[in-house]
């Protein structure tokens, strides 16, 4: 039987991300917006996971798990083993698993996450185009994928909360400060901080941004052109939202790739759905 649903699971360092989608409907499949968790209440996301594979027959319907975090996914696997739902993990390398459908150049054996990975995946089924993709989560990461969908490689920095965080704990006298979240209080708008949770926060943000501009003209030096540029990550609103170099911030960018992973690999069962 072809698998008409997806329960597409990403698990992060610090959040999860959990949508349900249809690949073979229309030209690209169809997503709905993803729910998201935070991991530090495991049981929470496993109900959320239960809740969107229980709303489609489980012998239409696959689980789809990409995790950066070991402990959490195995949990997830273990406290959904009851129930009739299939599960299949993405990895970025030969293993147990599906390994993500993307071409690379990378030296064996490949250690890049495989949310990296799928974020390139899904930039490239996205645009059609070279891309740099900037994941601001936990850490940060900037990508390359090339026009023909060759995933290239990247660097990896602290995030936002890593920096802040080390900065309290490295030193005597600085305090603890938080990044500001959604609906919460902004960043600092003045070009330097008077006060020290000010510069801590402009220091951290700015460091961040200096690294993707820095990134974006590396890129385009090498690639002969400036690329699209596409955000994903918990803190991608707060540090690219009017940032003209970043086209779009695509909270779901992961789960699409997954998505698009999904659709590579099994091109063609849907046709008989259409």
């Amino acid at each position: 039987m072809t698998i008409s649903n997806l329960v597409l699971v990403s698990v992060g360092n610090t959040r999860t991300r959990v949508a349900r989608c249809r690949p073979w409907e229309g030209a690209h499949g169809a997503m709905d917006p993803s729910r998201v968790m935070d991991n530090a209440d495991p049981g929470a996301v496993v109900t959320a996971v239960a809740e969107a594979a229980a709303a489609t027959p489980a012998a239409e319907t696959r689980l789809l798990l990409a995790s950066v975090n070991a402990p959490l996914a195995d949990r997830l696997v273990s406290e959904l083993a009851g129930r009739a739902l299939q599960v299949t993990r993405l990895v970025s390398t030969g293993g147990s698993g599906l390994v993500v459908p993307i071409q690379h150049e990378l030296p064996a054996p490949v250690t890049v996450g495989v949310d990296r990975l799928l974020a390139a995946l899904g930039a490239a089924a996205r645009s059609g185009e070279a891309c740099v993709v900037i994941d601001a989560g936990t850490a940060v990461t900037v990508d390359f994928v090339d026009g023909f969908g060759v995933y290239r490689g990247g660097v990896i920095a602290p995030g936002l909360a890593m920096q802040l965080r080390a900065l309290r704990e490295q030193t005597s006298a600085l305090p603890e400060v938080q990044p500001p979240r959604s609906g919460g209080e902004a960043l600092p708008t003045a070009a330097l901080g008077l006060t020290t949770r000010d510069a801590m926060l402009l220091g951290c943000c700015r460091s961040v941004q200096g690294l993707v501009r820095l990134m974006i003209d590396k890129v385009a030096e090498a690639h002969g052109s400036y690329p699209r540029v596409l955000a994903t990550g918990g803190d991608a609103p707060l540090l690219f939202e009017h940032d003209e170099l970043v086209e779009n911030i695509v909270p779901d960018l992961v789960p699409m790739g997954m998505m698009a992973a999904w659709r590579t690999v099994h091109a063609g069962e849907g046709d008989d759905e259409e």
